[in-house]
């Protein structure tokens, strides 16, 4: 009984440090995220676009007015090592049920290349499209 209860501490705590590693993993995408934005968007600050708390709800990466009126989306990042976009875009336009903004949701495979990737939907990319951008 000693040894079992001693297993499932050990098993809790590799559990946390497991969580606490991933939500650093995603820290840092989301920083990666908002520096790229930042970087494209010269005229915005860093207090126009703010990289949210971990585990809170909402936009992982929330903009002010100012952003919102250049860049009307609502970002989700992932930063995971599998993809998943069907769940993640579903997230991400659940999410947006009473606002105007579009869902997009950035991507990148950890420990395969520097590269982000945005999925949109097809509808909404063609939208972009015929406005001209």
């Amino acid at each position: 009984m000693r040894y079992t209860i001693e297993v499932l501490r050990m098993t809790i705590k590799e559990g946390t440090k497991k969580a606490r590693a991933a939500k650093a993993t995603g820290r840092t995408g989301q920083y990666q995220v908002r520096d790229m934005l930042l970087k494209h968007f010269t005229d915005l600050t860093e207090d126009d676009v703010v990289s949210r708390p971990m585990g809170s709800q909402g936009s992982d990466i929330m903009l002010s007015t100012a952003a919102l009126a250049v860049f009307p989306f609502d970002v989700e990042v992932k930063y995971r090592q599998t993809i998943q976009i069907c769940t993640w875009m579903k997230q991400s336009e659940e999410r947006l049920k009473t606002t105007d903004r579009y869902p997009v949701v950035f991507s990148k495979c950890r420990g395969r290349g520097n590269d982000w990737y945005v999925t949109i939907s097809a509808k909404m990319f063609l939208e972009l499209w015929d406005k001209g951008g």
